[in-house]
């Protein structure tokens, strides 16, 4: 990716990027992300990135609004990856757990309460 306007990049592999920072970016007409009212919620995103995605993006100077936007894909190009290794990591265990579950090779404590 560049920030020379007049290069060409390819737009195909960078959309996603650039409609997830839109999308979790704070709007200056509404005060929310576009992403709050559709799942009301918080959008879950790195803590790395969040600080690039919680300013408002202005539109009315388009230059401005190009490099920010093109900031905050750098941001999530970057920070993605190591969330993606953590949710590979979080999978393994889960699995590896799940395997010894049903393997026999638990066996749950008995407790016994009484009155």
């Amino acid at each position: 990716m560049t920030d020379d306007p007049g290069t060409a990049w390819n737009w195909e592999a960078e959309v996603p990027w650039l409609a997830l920072g839109y999308r979790c970016s704070v709007q200056r007409a509404t005060k929310l992300s576009p992403y709050q009212p559709l799942f009301a919620r918080l959008p879950v995103i790195p803590l790395a990135v969040h600080e690039w995605l919680s300013g408002e993006i202005y539109f009315d100077d388009p230059v401005a609004a190009r490099a920010d936007l093109l900031q905050r894909v750098r941001a999530l190009q970057q920070s993605m990856p190591a969330a993606m290794d953590n949710i590979l990591i979080a999978q393994h265990c889960d699995t590896f757990r799940y395997g010894m579950l049903r393997s026999g090779g638990f066996s749950p404590k008995l407790r016994w309460f009484e009155v």
